[in-house]
């Protein structure tokens, strides 16, 4: 999908009809791989603020 106020170079086809030109066909990669990074980035986010945690909690626990 075209943002607002895009413009499709003449020299790039795009075509109608479900099959995607090289244009959308690009677009719709990086939305992808966007989504895919976001997930990561929540993933790794979570895991981080585990260990925050656990750390924390051993920190205080010196004595085994």
């Amino acid at each position: 999908m075209l943002r607002a106020g895009c413009t499709v170079p003449s020299t790039v086809e795009v075509r109608s009809g479900g099959r995607l030109g090289p244009l959308e066909a690009r677009v719709a990669e990086l939305e992808a791989a966007n989504r895919r990074l976001e997930a990561e980035k929540r993933t790794l986010t979570t895991e981080r603020e585990i260990l925050r945690k656990a750390a924390k909690c051993f920190a205080g626990d010196t004595t085994w």
